[in-house]
């Protein structure tokens, strides 16, 4: 620009005008249910896109965009059965009782994970048969077959795949005549 001074003589007045742009910087972030994130003053806990207006050195806008996603925990349900005598292990515990069962682990991305774990303990059933046969008879018993007196057992799977424990009370009769 051209000017003139008081005493009539030109000024040339030369300038050099630069226009920042306007920063925008995108941010993605994930937390745990539970957990908050602090973001331009304030404390945020629900997924959702969020915008803040901040100032650069030069004095212009610059735009934050955050996109938080709150990840829930996540639970599992386990039901396992386990015989008397034998016991589960299960996160840091090894378990033989009947019972409701929680442990919090990890995921690999760092969250929560609860895992409830139903565990029922099948008894070892115990069946006591007596039996009668004639003498020069046979009874199969298992993978046996029986023809004289005595107590006999043998273990069998129930259904639930435990053992089942039979005691046969065999008694041999004589043939009267």
């Amino acid at each position: 620009d051209t000017l003139q001074t008081p005493s009539g003589c030109d000024s040339i007045v030369i300038l050099e005008l630069t226009v920042d742009d306007i920063i925008e910087n995108d941010i993605n972030q994930s937390i745990c249910q539970g957990e908050t994130f602090p973001f331009g003053g304030q404390t945020l806990g629900e997924s959702g896109i969020y915008r803040d207006t901040l100032q650069t050195p030069s004095g212009c806008d610059s735009i934050v965009i955050l996109e938080l996603t709150v990840d829930d925990i996540i639970e599992n349900n386990i039901n396992q059965s386990i015989c008397s005598g034998e016991s589960f292990s299960f996160g840091s515990q090894t378990l033989s009782v009947t019972g409701t069962y929680r442990e919090t682990l990890q995921t690999p991305s760092g969250w929560d994970s609860i895992v409830i774990l139903e565990l029922t303990v099948d008894d070892i059933i115990e069946s006591n048969i007596n039996q009668s046969i004639c003498k020069g008879e046979t009874f199969p018993f298992g993978s046996q077959t029986l023809s004289e007196s005595g107590i006999y057992r043998d273990t069998f799977k129930s259904p639930s795949g435990c053992d089942s424990i039979v005691i046969l009370e065999l008694t041999v009769d004589d043939i009267i005549e």
